[in-house]
């Protein structure tokens, strides 16, 4: 993990931080995130943290394409079948 870090902070060209203790003084932004990237716990928090938001954007998205659909088959007089429904009643049978 820590090899990690340390490559990421001598591609940025920036200090490398030893329990606290850096060579240089880097920017205070920079700082934060090789102290922060440390802690595996905060790597894998901020992971997932990007992931939902995501996920998020992207069901979102779908579900806009999806009301979209529903407003356009309405405006065209088209039946509009919910599937979910559709496949709970036939489950059922």
């Amino acid at each position: 993990m820590y090899s990690m870090v340390a490559r990421t902070a001598m591609t940025a060209g920036t200090a490398i931080c030893t329990n606290g203790a850096c060579n240089t003084e880097p920017a205070p932004a920079t700082h934060k995130l090789i102290i922060e990237t440390k802690n595996p716990d905060k790597i894998w928090a901020m992971q997932a943290e990007e992931r939902n938001a995501s996920m998020g954007a992207m069901l979102a998205r779908a579900q806009s394409r999806a009301q979209q659909a529903v407003d356009t088959a309405n405006k065209l007089k088209l039946q509009v079948i919910d599937l979910t429904s559709a496949l709970e009643d036939e489950s059922a049978e």
